[in-house]
This record gives structure tokens, C-alpha cells and sequence, in this order.
């Protein structure tokens, strides 16, 4: 069948296969010559790591190719009908291959010298240009390491050179005419699921890497191109220290800080608790995406969307000084989690490798099994590397968990999310803590088909106006995220 195929489809497949055997060559590389740091991994991340490698590398070499898969059907541009049009696309391998394995060369340096895979704050060092070419000239063998990567080249060249010859030569049988248009639709359409990464809304982004709490484990499964890219997006202009400290007393007043440091730029707090819990009490975190407080009863609202939400407040206690400051949601998660404010500029926290190690408190719950439920994908946002990577032995419950389809693009109903998250509370026999993430009061405000107990309201259109609903759905689906809300608070006092 391969033989079959149109030869630029064959060079292709070639050049792909050519490049994840030298990705998948230099992540063994990584790994032998960094061993000692993963003394300590279990066996089953080092496999899912190098799985999430494979993958990484895969898209790699897959973009590698890509202005190939793209031009390579135009005639002018088609390296089997024009030898010129062949040299100039492996003189771009070469050049391209040449590019990465410079970049794989410096990433190794890089992780010898900071143990941290080669990113976008590497380029903060290349200045004075003067100094930074010194501590390279006398910390590694650039003359060796120019010779090798030359080499490399070379070689690289000369695999593709001969990829080349004998993928491009006219196939002996060719597909007949719609047989070769459908198999360039299925090649094209298995060509975006590589670089997607995964079967999912989502694609593989970088944070799937960090699943442990293992910086090692991490490093060996990211690609340090795509790494670099990652996080060149996140560059920001440095933190001014000179601004921080003209404005130090009056920030350190605000936050209560009872010992200031202006010296030392100290902003930490300590609270001594008052007194130990007799008991470990369960703590679930129930987070209520998008949930307008101005369209709560408990605030003021006439159209009693929240009877349920309404009743917890009043028989609890109701912080009402408590704010987002700004969106997206993902903002919100990460100063949850670790009690700082996302500031970053350019996009949320969660989304920034750089900045993925953060210390949260719910590691001082020692002896407790820690949940994350959520009914889309976890790569939303990057919230995985956050939380896999801060809370160990984090059991995440997420797209694929659920004994029920998704209901649109967030994931399984509210309903179906507190069920699961239930069902794992009642059989958890350790104290534990939980985070629930509800996504059902978003556009398009999905309800499923087979709701019980909930019925759908119909409310006049001025009204709605003037208690702050775009429309009726907006007022049912946040009617429905109540009502799973209570159907979930019955299950738990009748545990």
C-alpha cells in the first residue's frame, strides 16, 4: 500500500519517520546522560513520560514537514516534478533539522547548568552579548559541539537526500483517481490529529507533562522546541525591583504585614492558628463558574433563580467582600489555589510554564486524598499542570471519567459532575479534600434531555431584563446549576 501512495504523501511519511527517530534518539540521550534525577521515578511516569515525549516529538517533526504538505501539491513548488524544487526543499530540512538540533545542543547545556529545559528565559541571559559568549566559550566545548552539529546536518541531509530518490520516483501501480483523493483526505486529516496531539476538544499542550509532581519526570517528557515556543508566549518585561520598593510600606499596610522588611522586600504573613480541629473534617471546595452574585436571591434578585445557593448562605456563613477582580475564569482558579494574584499581563498564570511551581495550602492536609473534579478536559486553561503538578497524588476526574455523554463543548452536565463526585465522597474512607469546578452556566447553557425533578421556566423577556438575564436560557441554565447544586447538598446529609 505504501508504494501506492503519491509520492510526496511517501516523502512525507518518510521525513516524518526520519524525524521522531531522531527526537525519540535525543530523548534517550536526555535521559541517560540526566538519570540521576529520575533515580526516584517510578516506572510508570518514566513510560507515561516518554508516551507524552513520543507525542511532543511527533508534533514536532510533523511541523518540521508541514510548508512541505502544504506547497509540496503545487506544481512549481512539487519536489517530485521539479529538481529544483527538490533541492530547495531538502536544503530547508537541513536548514530546519539544523535549527533544531542547535536548540536540542543549548537545551542540553541548559539543563546541565539549571536543571530547567531550555525556555524563553534563556534569551534574558544572552545580554551583554560580550559576557554571555565568555561563560558559554568557557563552561562548554562549543568547538566539539559546532563540529557535531555540522555533522548532524550533514547526515540528516544525506538520509533525507536518499528519502528523497526513493519515495518521489513515480509508483509502479498508482491509486486509481478517487481512490488517491480519498487517501490523501484520510492523510491529511491523520496529519492535524499528530500535531493536535490527542482525541480530545483540546490538544496536547504542555501542561499534560507535568502529571507528577516530579520536575525530572516533567523535563523528560517536554520537547524543548515546542517548549521554548510555550513559553516565548509568556514573556513579559522584567519585575521592576525600584517600583517595588518606592511602594513597599503602603502595599506591605495593606496586607497586614505586622514586621515589614523594606530591606528585604518581605510580604509574608503568619497566622497561628487558634486551635487544632478535634477531627480531620472533610473540605470540598465547590467553585461556581461564572455565577453572578446580582443574580442570587441572597443579594437582592426578585426572580428566584438560586433557592438552593440562597439557603446555604443563609444557614452559613456569607462573605460579602469577597471579589473576582477580573476574568477569565482561570484567574480565579490559580488565586484559589495558591492564594496570589494572577498578574500576569500578557495571559492567565495557569497558562505560563515559568511559573507553573507554586505552593498551595492544601498540601498542609496531611493524611488527606485530594480530588479535582471537573466535566470537560483539564488541559482547559493548562489547569493540569497546576494542580497535578502542585498537589501530589491528585485524583482527577475529568472528560472520559463520566457514565454519561458530554452535553456540549464544557463537558458532562452539573448534575452528572456532584453525582460522580458523590459517589467518590461516599466511598473514600481517608479524610479528604475536593475541588469541584461546575462549567453548565455558560453559553450555550445546555440542559440535558432527561432532566428529573427540574422543569423548564418561562419568564417574561422585560423581566428578565430587569433582573440582569440575557435571555431565558441564561436564566435556566443558572437555574440548573442551583438545582444540581441542591440535589448535591441532599446526598451529602443523607450519607
Amino acid at each position: 500500500m505504501f508504494n501506492r501512495l503519491p509520492g510526496l504523501a511517501r516523502f512525507i511519511l518518510a521525513l516524518t519517520a526520519i524525524n521522531l527517530v531522531v527526537f525519540a534518539a535525543l530523548r534517550v540521550v536526555f535521559w541517560a546522560a540526566f538519570q540521576e534525577a529520575l533515580a526516584n521515578a517510578s516506572w510508570a511516569d518514566l513510560l507515561k513520560a516518554l508516551y507524552l515525549g513520543f507525542k511532543f516529538d511527533l508534533r514536532l517533526a510533523l511541523l518540521l514537514c508541514l510548508p512541505l504538505a502544504l506547497l509540496g501539491w503545487i506544481a512549481l513548488f512539487d519536489p517530485a516534478r521539479r529538481r529544483a524544487a527538490r533541492i530547495a526543499w531538502l536544503a530547508y530540512l537541513a536548514l530546519a533539522q539544523c535549527v533544531v538540533l542547535l536548540a536540542y545542543f543549548v537545551d542540553f547545556g541548559h539543563y546541565a547548568y539549571v536543571r530547567v529545559r531550555l525556555n524563553a528565559s534563556f534569551l534574558d541571559h544572552l545580554t551583554p552579548v560580550g559576557v554571555a559568549a565568555r561563560v558559554a566559550w568557557e563552561t562548554y566545548p562549543i568547538l566539539p559541539g559546532v563540529l557535531g552539529l555540522a555533522l548532524l546536518t550533514c547526515a540528516y541531509a544525506w538520509v533525507a537526500g536518499r528519502a528523497a530518490r526513493r519515495t518521489l520516483a513515480p509508483a509502479a501501480n498508482p491509486l486509481a483517481k478517487w481512490a488517491r483523493r480519498a487517501t490523501v483526505t484520510v492523510f491529511a486529516a491523520l496529519y492535524v490529529l499528530g500535531i493536535w496531539g490527542k482525541w480530545s476538544w483540546y490538544p496536547l499542550r504542555w501542561s499534560e507533562a507535568y502529571f507528577s509532581a516530579s520536575e525530572a519526570v516533567a523535563a523528560l517528557a517536554l520537547n524543548p522546541v515546542l517548549f521554548l515556543s510555550d513559553t516565548a508566549e509568556n514573556r513579559t518585561a522584567p519585575y521592576d525591583e525600584a517600583k517595588v520598593r518606592e511602594h513597599y510600606a503602603y502595599t506591605a499596610s495593606l496586607l497586614g504585614i505586622k514586621t515589614p522588611d523594606s530591606r528585604e522586600l518581605d510580604f509574608a504573613r503568619y497566622v497561628t492558628p487558634r486551635r487544632k480541629p478535634a477531627v480531620k473534617y472533610n473540605l470540598v471546595v465547590i467553585h461556581l463558574e461564572s455565577f453572578a452574585a446580582f443574580k442570587s436571591g441572597t443579594f437582592g434578585n426578585r426572580l428566584n433563580a438560586t433557592p438552593h445557593f440562597d439557603a446555604i448562605a443563609k444557614d452559613g456563613l456569607l462573605f460579602t467582600n469577597f471579589f473576582v477582580p477580573e476574568v477569565p475564569t482561570a484567574r480565579s482558579v490559580f488565586e484559589m489555589l495558591t492564594g496570589i494574584p494572577d498578574v500576569n499581563p500578557t495571559t492567565t498564570a495557569s497558562r505560563n510554564p515559568l511559573v507553573v511551581n507554586q505552593h498551595t495550602l492544601v498540601n498542609a492536609l496531611e493524611g488527606y486524598e485530594k480530588y479535582y473534579f471537573l466535566g470537560g478536559s483539564a488541559t482547559w486553561g493548562n489547569i493540569r499542570g497546576l494542580f497535578a503538578h502542585n498537589i501530589p497524588g491528585l485524583h482527577i476526574f475529568e472528560e472520559g471519567d463520566y457514565d454519561a455523554p458530554q452535553v456540549d463543548g464544557w463537558g458532562v452536565s452539573d448534575v452528572v459532575l456532584f453525582d460522580k463526585a458523590h459517589r467518590a465522597f461516599r466511598d473514600e474512607t481517608k479524610p479528604f479534600f475536593a475541588f469541584i469546578q461546575t462549567a453548565g452556566n455558560h453559553r450555550p447553557y445546555s440542559i440535558p434531555e432527561d432532566h428529573p425533578g427540574f422543569e423548564l421556566a418561562q419568564v417574561d423577556a422585560a423581566a428578565l431584563a430587569e433582573n440582569g438575564f440575557d435571555g431565558v436560557a441564561a436564566y435556566n441554565g443558572l437555574r440548573y446549576l442551583d438545582f444540581s447544586l441542591g440535589a448535591f447538598f441532599a446526598k451529602a446529609r443523607e450519607a
